[in-house]
């Protein structure tokens, strides 16, 4: 992000809006493809979680991970979709006793925090869109691993 960025002052880097400007037009551009596409937005800074979930919302086909990416969300889709379906079939009220519907309320309350925005993804993401690339550096990294623009 070097070349962007147009200075710093106390710790907060301040970034040149011509090129902003210019590469979000290109962004818009290739999101704008008439292609069918899925778009998972990450962003687990406390300053962006609400932005990006409000963003998922607007656009059709769109997921959402604004609490903790997991590690492997990607890479290792095979488990992730395993704990989405548990989730989809967790029904604390079919438990047979108090100690188990706690149990199951607790994992349901878990799996809900982590995959909320996910819930209904079946497959792998077109393409992700991350907000705060530095504190976002493993799904970069499974992103790139992966070819996902």
């Amino acid at each position: 992000m070097a070349p962007y960025i147009y200075g710093q002052k106390h710790g907060i880097h301040i970034i040149d809006i011509v090129q902003t400007l210019q590469c979000l037009g290109e962004a818009c551009a290739f999101l704008r493809q008439p292609r069918s596409k899925s778009i998972l937005f990450v962003g687990t800074k406390h300053s962006a979680s609400s932005l990006v979930e409000l963003a998922a919302g607007a656009c059709y086909n769109a997921h959402f991970v604004n609490y903790r990416w997991l590690g492997g969300f990607l890479t290792n889709w095979a488990t992730i979709r395993g704990c989405l379906s548990r989730l989809a079939n967790l029904d604390p009220s079919q438990a047979a006793s108090k100690k188990e519907r706690l149990q199951a309320e607790k994992q349901q309350a878990r799996l809900e925090k982590f995959f909320r925005g996910v819930v209904d993804m079946s497959e792998r993401p077109d393409i992700v869109v991350i907000v705060g690339q530095q504190e976002e550096m493993n799904a970069v990294k499974e992103c790139v691993k992966l070819s996902i623009p």
